[in-house]
């Protein structure tokens, strides 16, 4: 759940498909969109040490409980169908 106020930021969207937010949340709650490259847009242009610091900024949030990483297993056999 994204509380008041809050970016949403898509990334990795390899299907293709629309994103679709509901225009309530958008208006009411105050939820922005946003999408993030990073191999195109932002790593190209950034320092090795800002680099770090994003990457130890994020495992501190995934360690805390702040961030979701979401994960989905697939049988050897289905390797394509989990691309």
């Amino acid at each position: 759940r994204l509380a008041k106020n809050a970016t949403l930021v898509t990334y990795g969207n390899m299907s293709k498909e629309p994103v679709q937010i509901p225009t309530p949340l958008s208006i009411f709650k105050g939820i922005r969109a946003t999408g993030f490259w990073l191999s195109g847009q932002w790593y190209p242009d950034s320092a090795w040490e800002e680099r770090q610091e994003m990457f130890e900024a994020l495992c501190g949030h995934v360690a805390r409980g702040e961030l979701e990483v979401r994960t989905q297993t697939f049988p050897l056999e289905e390797a394509l169908r989990a691309f």
